[in-house]
């Protein structure tokens, strides 16, 4: 690699290696989980326990909704399902996932 490239790698990778971690500081330090991450993760834990793309309400089954679009809660169990069953851990999948996501 030559000393260019080498330099020009160096200046994106450091930048979003900062980023990075200073999402994750964030979620695990001052981030809290209030309001629509409440109901989206509620809506991806039913989808990936019970197989229903809805909201708990008491004990019973899950009732399906549509309050919320599919795109979220649809990354959310793969979080929930490659990490421990933390409150945290989608948010710290997210923070990864979208500091490398490339800019449009």
């Amino acid at each position: 690699m030559t000393k260019g490239r080498l330099k020009t790698v160096l200046w994106a990778v450091l930048p979003l290696a900062a980023g990075l971690a200073l999402r994750l500081w964030y979620v695990l330090h001052a981030g809290r989980i209030e309001g629509d991450a409440l109901i989206y993760g509620g809506i991806a834990k039913n989808w990936l326990r019970y197989g229903i793309y809805g909201f708990t309400l008491g004990t019973d089954l899950p009732k399906p909704t549509l309050i919320r679009l599919p795109g979220y809660p649809s990354f959310s169990p793969s979080a929930f399902a490659s990490s421990a069953s933390t409150a945290t851990s989608p948010s710290c999948t997210s923070s990864a996932r979208s500091t490398s996501a490339p800019v449009s």
